[in-house]
């Protein structure tokens, strides 16, 4: 059977890493920061059902994440923490209960990092194809303004370039030029 992008990417990473699931990422200016990235373990298909049960509609990309692990802690800082946190189950729950009352219809949290949270579209979800953009970044203020960021793609695209951006938003890159770039970096 043919792996998929999101169970390569996953693997990818997990082969960089060493044993304790730290490495070296290089970030802006060629500095050099220690991260660490840690994934929890497998979900019981029971808590699966129990997400669908809400009236969540879970993609596909994001049911294999989560047969292969009910959340994870991405690229956190080994002294300062942060990073970006994948919900597990639960915490998809909580936040979506939480929050239900500032999200357009169908949509739900699976992750955040500080104040920004990652959102599913689940009406753009298409059941058995992966072939659909439903993925957004927010925070609630921006969200309340109906001025999300359309990541264009599913979880398993997202995930691949996030790695490969070394958990950079590679999603903010664009809004700096030249001229930008010196004055907001300095």
């Amino acid at each position: 059977m043919k792996e998929s992008l999101l169970f390569k990417t996953i693997q990818g990473l997990k082969k960089r890493a060493e044993s304790n699931c730290e490495f070296i990422i290089q970030a802006r200016a060629g500095n050099l920061i220690p991260v660490l990235c840690m994934f929890n373990h497998a979900a019981n298909p029971k808590k699966i059902k129990s997400l669908e049960a809400s009236g969540l509609k879970i993609p596909p990309d994001f049911r294999e994440f989560l047969l292969l692990h009910d959340g994870a802690t991405l690229f956190s800082h080994l002294e300062y923490g942060g990073g970006i946190t994948l919900l597990d189950i639960e915490g998809i729950l909580n936040l979506y209960e939480e929050y239900q009352e500032y999200l357009p219809e169908g949509w739900y949290p699976i992750g955040f990092d500080n104040e920004d949270l990652l959102l599913i579209d689940s009406k753009k979800v298409k059941t058995n194809s992966k072939a659909a953009n439903y993925l957004y970044w927010s925070s609630l203020i921006d969200l309340a303004h109906n001025d999300v960021i359309d990541l264009k793609g599913n979880f398993e695209i997202w995930l691949d370039r996030l790695f490969m951006a070394q958990g950079n938003k590679y999603w903010e890159w664009n809004i700096y030029s030249a001229e930008t770039y010196y004055i907001t970096h300095e």
